[in-house]
């Protein structure tokens, strides 16, 4: 009905279609799925398909999408995760290939999440002349497809020219594709974020050698994620370069293990004035960094809102000044200690408030206080069972 009356809808700018595992996916879907392509009056599109059982459906209805495809400047296409159709990638490789990605000419934002071997897309997509953020993903993340080998490629000289934003995305046993290979051979001058993976300590530090060689002035946002099996301790030296990187907003090292110095720590932290976000998420329980870190953040980065760094809530805060003034202006509503231990909480709870004024809740092996049970810890208004629970995190998430 909606395909007959478009006048429905006529504001409309984003379309989603969910192609359920249960759905007949036959002529009779195509019949009613292509026109409502044609009869909507969207730019922004996102295939999202459970199981595709029949790639003659997927076939028709992809280029029932290059027929509109002028007026996309957004388009994903996602392939769901369960492992009933790994034998259709072939099948879906030569559906893209033939259509060439020719109807994304005019594409900004692409969004791909489909295939176990995605290298073959790549130099079409590094062709697009308008295209400004990329998402590339697979959904496997199964040991048995770890070591399947990775298909050569190359890229044209003027690759990702318009690029500013990179996220890949990648099974916890197999990265999508070299990173390090990809990031050398992108020509745009102009990249603001990056959201990567790597599974090995070099190809991290060409990563970020990289990234802090080529596009210090202009990055805002950087997520690394680490793959490394079994985890290895990653050397100062090889996250310093980041230093350059100034203007840097948005920080996450996710699973990475950085058994940092304060010195080292704050060496990073005082390069990044602006940064609102901050997550250094370590497997390690017991960290090295200790709460001179926290006190050096909120005194150096006041726009800091958001935080999750490690340190040893025990050691290392500095002692309350007598006349209670407290000079710092730090921003930062939420902290997370991640693995670390708060073995005594009193002082913890004390030292927080004061050095975070703004500062919400707290979470620390995996439980979470709010700002008012700290005060009353602090301030020795919980009694019995409900100071034992606050004081020991009986509350959890």
């Amino acid at each position: 009905m909606i395909s007959s009356h478009p006048s429905f809808l006529p504001a409309l700018q984003s379309l989603h279609l969910i192609i359920h595992r249960d759905a007949p996916l036959g002529d009779q879907c195509t019949d009613v799925f292509v026109p409502l392509l044609k009869a909507l009056p969207y730019s922004d599109l996102t295939i999202q398909v459970d199981v595709p059982r029949n790639t003659t459906f997927l076939q028709k209805l992809l280029q029932g999408v290059s027929k509109e495809a002028r007026r996309l400047k957004s388009f994903s296409f996602q392939i769901g995760d369960t492992l009933e159709h790994w034998n259709q990638d072939a099948a879906l490789e030569e559906i893209f290939l033939e259509l060439q990605f020719k109807f994304l000419q005019h594409i900004t934002r692409l969004t791909l999440k489909l295939l176990l071997q995605g290298t073959t897309f790549l130099p079409i997509l590094a062709a697009l002349p308008e295209l400004q953020y990329l998402q590339l993903g697979t959904v496997v993340d199964h040991t048995e497809f770890a070591d399947r080998p990775e298909p050569p490629y190359e890229l044209p000289p003027t690759a990702f020219s318009q690029l500013k934003s990179l996220v890949i995305t990648a099974g916890a046993y197999k990265d999508f594709l070299d990173v390090s290979y990809l990031l050398e051979r992108i020509s745009s001058s102009q990249i603001e974020r990056l959201e990567l993976p790597f599974k090995t300590i070099p190809a991290l530090q060409s990563s970020i050698s990289t990234i802090s060689t080529r596009w210090a002035g202009t990055i805002i946002a950087l997520k690394l994620v680490s793959r490394i099996f079994p985890v290895h301790s990653i050397a100062f030296p090889v996250f310093e370069p980041l230093t350059q990187c100034k203007k840097l907003r948005d920080v996450c090292f996710w699973e990475c293990r950085l058994n940092y110095s304060d010195d080292q720590f704050q060496q990073l932290f005082e390069s990044w004035p602006d940064v609102e976000s901050l997550t250094v998420r370590d497997p390690k329980k017991w960290p090295r960094a200790t709460c001179a870190v926290l006190d050096f953040v909120s005194q150096r980065c006041t726009k800091l809102t958001d935080l999750t760094l490690a340190v040893n809530l025990d050691t290392g805060a500095p002692p309350p000044p007598p006349d209670g003034y407290f000079p710092t202006t730090s921003a930062v509503t939420k902290y997370n200690a991640g693995y670390a231990s708060c073995t005594e909480p009193r002082p913890t709870f004390a030292f927080l408030l004061r050095t975070f004024p703004n500062l919400q809740t707290f979470e620390c092996e995996a439980h979470k206080w709010d700002a008012g049970d700290m005060h009353k810890v602090v301030t020795g208004q919980c009694v019995g069972r409900i100071a034992l629970a606050v004081m020991t995190g009986a509350t959890r998430r």
